[in-house]
């Protein structure tokens, strides 16, 4: 194909959205009411539009909207006022060079992953080159279409009072879901696991799967005595037990655990009980950094420093990448393919309140990526009240999708939507 002429960058316009979640959803480290995005729309000279989305979260990356604003608003004039990209190429090559952090050093992964996801939107489509070929210019000859899009389906998010767990799980395996993450870090922990492997029932491990995720709550005196207390044969993983400063005393964690169960003679971890599980699934890898149980950091892995240091210390059986966590579509294929080269499986993890925009990307992660593990977000219009587009991305019956048509994220965001749900006004920089 022959190249055009540069395509310079007319305008950026940044909305902070607020919309209203259906249900509030809670966790170990914050309960949430209303979603609160924020979407970067990327005007290029020749009208083409391109959007991207983020979700700050303090304690995950520091940020917060008012961060991810100031943060943008700074780099479209000090990045991009000079971007001349003659093709798509050039464009990855210009967008690949937003940095990870700020002038004092702190990290602005949100930030970068509304600014990068908008650039890729619109040269996708200004140049008509599906998002796909990210994967040829990054050199990961393993990935690309059909990804995981054939086996992949999507999980169940357990979360809020005990008291409904049995229920919400009931409900969500009647929809067909068959991978579940539960929330911990309370005082009930054992009650709210022993719950929900009571509705699983015979299934657990057949032909379901549960995780739990502890969102950085436990110390490490706390999270040996929570785990200790857990049926943890029949437990995929844990997620982010300790907070991201005591990432040092993960392995002294997988000592405590160890110490508690036996070894038997070619070396495999038994478990010193009694054990109804069954046999595994086969989304359920060994247990190798514990030998009891799989860990997937969240919080401590931010970027790619974060996951050499993290397989360095071997605290780190899984991944779990986040877009708007890991600073984009970009990073995070790189992070899977780290996380593969070092035989380490990974996860497409979500914010809570993301709208179709993030789980459109999203969905072009699954679309490239082989052999992810599990699969969160696309909720849709199960979780949010509105969103920027008239046909929400969700996952249907079974928590299965279909791959996305078209350029770009493959949706058609809607301006009067966008502005219905924005809050303070519209922020324009024109180049």
């Amino acid at each position: 194909m022959a190249e055009r002429k540069p395509t310079p960058i007319h305008a950026v316009r940044i909305y902070r959205l607020a919309i209203l979640l259906r249900k509030p959803f809670e966790h170990a480290a914050h309960e949430r009411q209303i979603a609160d995005p924020v979407v970067v729309e990327v005007e290029l000279a020749d009208g083409t539009l391109g959007y991207g989305e983020t979700l700050a979260r303090p304690y995950v990356t520091g940020e917060t909207p008012d961060n991810v604003i100031a943060t943008v608003t700074e780099w479209v004039s000090k990045f991009l006022i000079d971007w001349r990209p003659a093709s798509f190429a050039e464009a990855l090559t210009l967008i690949d060079m937003l940095p990870f952090y700020d002038a004092v050093g702190a990290i602005v992964t949100a930030a970068r992953a509304s600014l990068e996801l908008a650039l890729l939107d619109a040269y996708s489509r200004s140049f008509c080159r599906p998002i796909q070929d990210i994967v040829g210019w990054l050199d990961l000859p393993s990935f690309g279409p059909p990804g995981s899009i054939p086996t992949i389906t999507y999980s169940g998010v357990l979360s809020g009072k005990t008291a409904k767990l049995a229920r919400k799980t009931r409900m969500m395996r009647w929809f067909g879901l068959r991978d579940f993450k539960l929330k911990v870090g309370y005082d009930d922990d054992r009650q709210r696991v022993e719950v929900v492997v009571h509705a699983l029932g015979r299934s657990l491990n057949r032909t379901t799967t549960l995780r739990i995720d502890a969102n950085a709550a436990w110390t490490l005196e706390q999270a040996t005595a929570a785990l200790q207390s857990l049926p943890l044969d029949v437990i995929a993983c844990i997620e982010q037990p300790l907070a991201p400063i005591d990432d040092h005393r993960l392995p002294a964690l997988k000592q405590n655990l160890c110490r508690n169960y036996g070894t038997n003679a070619t070396g495999s971890t038994t478990i010193a009980r009694s054990s109804k599980a069954s046999r595994p699934s086969k989304a359920v890898r060994s247990k190798t950094v514990s030998g009891i149980i799989d860990f997937m950091p969240d919080e401590s892995l931010r970027t790619m420093s974060d996951a050499e240091r993290l397989v360095s210390m071997n605290v780190a059986d899984r991944f779990n990448i986040r877009l708007s966590k890991n600073g984009g579509l970009i990073p995070s294929l790189r992070l899977a393919g780290f996380a593969r080269q070092h035989q380490l499986g990974y996860q497409l993890g979500c914010m809570v309140g993301e709208t179709s925009i993030l789980s459109a990307a999203g969905r072009r992660f699954l679309e490239i990526v082989p052999s992810v593990c599990f699969a969160e977000g696309s909720y849709g219009r199960f979780l949010l009240a509105g969103d920027v587009v008239n046909r929400p991305v969700q996952f249907g019956c079974n928590g299965r999708v279909k791959p996305l048509p078209g350029l770009g994220w493959g949706i058609d965001v809607q301006p009067a939507l966008l502005e219905q749900h924005c809050i303070d006004g519209v922020k324009e920089i024109r180049l």
